[in-house]
């Protein structure tokens, strides 16, 4: 079985491309989006407007949050109104039309790809995103929300924590004031989650409807956005499969599989042979949602 080490590397790699791809195909739609910055004390007061008498001076504050309590979204999008917002009425900011979204890659050592979910993951086909795939999308926005209360701990008074209607602070409103934090999931069998395949049709008509402007082309917008479409997810699913090809051979390269073999118990090791099988058997195609097959 690959060593962390390996699958850390080649995932961090995915992760990376698939960020740039989704803000160069934005950007290419006319649509404003940029990498995300941590979204840190300043900005959580400036965003909330938090007049509360718990408030800190962000000159006297530090903000050294350890990185992996940092609120940091992978993109933010700012969409062309509230109307055209890909997403459902409850998922969508209360206010204006940025939203925050956050690339996710799975390996096989998680908590989310066991044997019996590949075992009992019987799609009628298999271009759905799987069960791991799902729930670790779900997942996203209450992350960052256990975050943005973890934070909000310094700004908030006995009474306000414990009262009988607990407040919200800074972070937690500032955070709320993006909407539902999307998670953009790519698997460790390279399928895909359907938010990708949400904001695939969302850029593909918006590019169309520029070109169509700017070209006066005899075809309709819903037949340049269907070839737009067409080559998007080409974009989005072969380097989300390659990704998997490269650290696929990385594992065939590996020269250490014994000495790290030998530091694992005995039901680790059966376990994670099991999941190799998976990965390597021939049915564990790579699968993308809807659009992305």
């Amino acid at each position: 079985m690959m060593s962390f080490a390996l699958q850390f590397k080649g995932f961090a790699s995915q992760h990376n491309e698939m960020q740039d791809t989704l803000i160069t195909e934005a950007t290419r739609a006319r649509i404003e989006a940029r990498p995300g910055q941590v979204i840190g004390t300043e900005a959580a007061l400036r965003i909330s407007n938090w007049q509360s008498p718990g408030i800190i001076d962000p000159a006297q504050d530090a903000d050294d949050a350890p990185l992996h309590s940092q609120i940091r979204p992978d993109v933010i999008i700012k969409f062309p109104n509230r109307r055209q917002i890909p997403f459902k009425p409850q998922q969508k900011p209360p206010q204006g039309t940025k939203m925050l979204f956050d690339v996710k890659t799975l390996g096989l050592v998680n908590r989310y790809y066991t044997r019996a979910a590949l075992l009992n993951d019987k799609a009628p086909n298999q271009d759905t995103e799987s069960p791991a795939v799902r729930t670790r999308a779900r997942k996203v926005h209450s992350e960052y929300m256990i975050k943005a209360r973890e934070r909000d701990e310094r700004f908030l008074t006995e009474e306000q924590r414990n009262g009988d209607t607990r407040e919200t602070g800074p972070f937690t409103r500032a955070l709320a004031s993006f909407g539902r934090v999307q998670g953009l999931v790519i698997g460790a069998f390279g399928e895909m989650s359907p938010e990708w395949d949400t904001l695939t049709k969302f850029l593909s008509i918006q590019r169309a409807r520029h070109m169509h402007r700017q070209s006066g082309s005899l075809l309709g917008v819903q037949q340049i956005a269907a070839l737009h479409r067409q080559r998007l997810t080409l974009v989005l699913g072969s380097r989300a499969a390659r990704s998997i090809a490269r650290i696929k051979l990385e594992i065939a390269s590996e020269f250490a599989p014994f000495e790290i073999a030998a530091k694992k118990s005995k039901f680790r090791r059966y376990h994670e042979r099991e999941l190799q099988v998976l990965l390597e058997d021939r049915h564990q195609r790579p699968r993308f949602n809807h659009g992305l097959s």
